[in-house]
């Protein structure tokens, strides 16, 4: 049976029977965090997840976003786990941006 487990594979997002598995190093870098404190909050449910599937001209698509205290990492994968794109930032920044009179 192969495996899905990103640290066996070598792949950084792999898909499994639920969804995707995340190489921790993705999101300590994402977070700013070593990948040992990424396991730790994990477990602890500090770092928040949701996964979304694209639909219409995103389908084949899926967002993998990730929430910890005001930070917001979001990684868009194909069907296989292969990483289209990342963003991440605070939403400090964001508020900040979208503010009256910010500079554009």
């Amino acid at each position: 049976m192969p495996t899905s487990n990103p640290a066996e594979t070598g792949k950084p997002i792999t898909r499994t029977g639920q969804g995707f598995d995340i190489d921790a190093g993705l999101l300590a870098d994402a977070f700013a965090l070593d990948a040992e404190e990424v396991r730790t909050l994990m477990r602890r449910g500090e770092i928040k997840s949701r996964l979304e599937r694209g639909q219409d001209r995103d389908a084949g698509t899926f967002r993998l976003v990730f929430f910890h205290n005001d930070r917001r990492a979001t990684f868009v994968v194909d069907d296989e786990g292969h990483l289209l794109r990342r963003t991440c930032f605070t939403l400090t920044d964001l508020m900040a941006a979208q503010s009256p009179g910010s500079p554009q």
